[in-house]
């Protein structure tokens, strides 16, 4: 199951609560409409993408593995962890220097006003790239 997909009901109670609790000055109807857009958007291609990530993945798991790590072991999850937060930085930076990448995350700042809502305002691939590779090693632990 999706962590996104399970807290999405928690995510709106927390926009409204932002939004009818001191933050009305920060919504305004078009950027909110269009935070919504790209979130279901955003939900509606995941799948597809996701699906297709894990085919190519796969194959290249299966055609260039070097190793394989054990479930069993915390230094294995300690490690997935730090190297998923390490590439997700350096994306992340990227996406803010590299032109074609910008070009993917720059929806994500084009709002006028700062709220819960516009983390709403992401690309369908935004993070797909680790996911599979989460979902990969899950399935090839021993």
């Amino acid at each position: 199951m999706d962590v996104v997909k399970i807290l999405i009901p928690f995510f709106l109670v927390m926009v409204l609560a932002e939004r009818f609790l001191g933050g009305a000055r920060f919504y305004s109807l078009n950027d909110s409409i269009s935070d919504l857009g790209a979130g279901i958007g955003q939900q509606i291609f995941a799948l597809p993408l996701t699906a297709l990530l894990v085919v190519i993945y796969s194959w290249v798991y299966r055609s260039t593995a070097l190793t394989h790590w054990t479930a069993s072991s915390p230094w294995t999850w300690i490690t997935a962890l730090l190297l998923v937060d390490f590439c997700y930085y350096w994306f992340h930076r990227a996406s803010h220097r590299v032109n074609f990448i910008w070009a993917t995350h720059i929806v994500h700042h084009q709002s006028e006003e700062l709220n819960l809502a516009v983390a709403l305002r992401q690309w369908p691939g935004v993070n797909k790239g680790a996911r599979p590779l989460c979902f990969k090693q899950r399935a090839h632990v021993a």
